[in-house]
């Protein structure tokens, strides 16, 4: 399992990550996604992990009220450069002249 990343991406894990789930974590989805040590530092920057057990706290301790696979993907918006108050009225904003620059 270990020799399926390359040393950059262990690196990188071994020293932005505090416990042994954590590492695990990266290091599984890491294999899983085939990330580059570039994707795999922003991913670790934006705190994957911590959003992921959160996220997963909060469905479980709801999970039989709700439908099966109803929040299926994190979604990341740190390209809005959002401060972290916003606005609805904001991220709809900042969101539209992203689209805008894309097309």
């Amino acid at each position: 399992m270990l020799a399926k990343i390359s040393w950059s991406n262990h690196r990188l894990i071994l020293s932005k990550t505090k416990s042994n789930e954590e590492k695990i974590f990266y290091i599984m989805l890491s294999i899983k996604e085939n990330y580059s040590s570039t994707e795999l530092e922003r991913i670790l920057n934006t705190a994957t992990y911590e959003r992921t057990m959160m996220s997963n706290q909060f469905v479980s301790s709801i999970k039989s009220h709700l439908p099966q696979n109803l929040f299926k993907d994190p979604y990341v918006f740190e390209f809005l450069n959002l401060p972290d108050r916003h606005s609805e009225k904001d991220f709809e904003k900042a969101i539209t002249l992203n689209l805008q620059k894309f097309i």
